[in-house]
């Protein structure tokens, strides 16, 4: 890439290339021929590890833009958790409280109205809308990338909202991040994960009890949600290496019983993956296990078997 600017590098998707420009001295704060900032490139391509890369090397995520936005509002925009986070600055620089106001209230505005109804709004196309399913591969999530009048923006602005809530230090409910999960009720989608990894991450008892509290329910995507905020919780006690553990001496007491009498598969599925994870010596977790080596759904004999070795 002899001669390239960091531009072009943006626009080739090489945050490496990005990296060394910067380092010879080139300016993060670059901007196209149309006056667009580089950071702005990076976040309208969905690209985090850019924009990560430009912010750390000084971009400004407040700068104030013609259209009266600012990087941190286009990656709101974006409804991409990742890139909201590549952007966001740290914490030892605090961002003042008008801004946190507005950047939260762009999020839920996007997350009430809707992604598509919101596309029109901006660019009066009343056409068909382009949508196609996308992974953020770093963050293992899936989006829903649409595209009406030329603007193309990602379905996560729920997570994006409750990351947001988290990284400002406010603490929404268990039903309130159950009921953004719900809207999207797909285990694979980002709003879903977000929510859940913004319970477990809380790691306390409150969280527990509450998600424990829909083992019962009647309906197989609670007790889903109920079973992956409870996994989460004791993979985020194992990482956090705490001390005493807790929650990873509690999974076989909910787990077992659970997996004993739960009937959906994907329910079953995953309460018999966090026994597996809790590596517990309980030998009520081998029996369990043993019971569903012969399930007619291919997946749980697939967990079952992984708990037996």
């Amino acid at each position: 890439m002899s001669g390239a600017t960091v531009i072009d590098a943006v626009r080739s998707g090489d945050a490496d290339a990005v990296r060394r420009l910067l380092e010879a001295g080139a300016n993060p704060e670059s901007t196209d021929a149309q006056g667009v900032p580089a950071l702005c490139l990076a976040i309208a391509a969905f690209d985090e590890p850019v924009a990560s890369v430009l912010t750390e090397a000084g971009a400004d995520p407040r700068r104030p833009l013609p259209d009266g936005t600012t990087p941190l509002l286009r990656a709101v925009d974006s409804g991409t958790v990742s890139v909201v986070l590549a952007v966001l600055p740290g914490p030892g620089e605090p961002l003042d409280e008008s801004v946190r106001a507005e950047l939260l209230a762009r999020a839920r505005h996007w997350h009430e109205a809707g992604v598509v109804p919101e596309l029109r709004r901006r660019t009066g196309d009343r056409g068909t809308p382009r949508r196609i399913r996308v992974r953020d591969g770093g963050w293992w999530t899936d989006y829903d990338e649409i595209t009406l009048g030329g603007l193309t923006v990602r379905d996560g602005h729920a997570a994006v909202l409750s990351c947001l809530e988290q990284w400002f230090g406010q603490r929404q409910s268990i039903d309130e991040l159950l009921a953004r999960a719900l809207a999207r009720p797909d285990p694979g989608h980002a709003d879903w994960s977000e929510s859940v990894d913004v319970l477990a991450g809380r790691n306390d008892e409150e969280t527990w009890a509450a998600a424990a509290g829909l083992r019962s329910h009647p309906e197989p995507l609670h007790r889903l949600f109920a079973a992956d905020v409870l996994r989460g919780i004791v993979r985020s006690e194992a990482m956090a290496d705490t001390q005493p553990v807790v929650f990873e001496q509690r999974a076989p007491e909910i787990f077992v019983p659970w997996a004993a009498e739960e009937t959906d598969p994907a329910v079953l599925r995953l309460v018999l993956r966090a026994l597996s994870e809790s590596d517990s010596p309980d030998p009520r977790v081998e029996a369990v296990a043993l019971s569903y080596v012969a399930h007619p759904d291919p997946e749980v004999r697939r967990e079952a078997a992984s708990i037996l070795r």
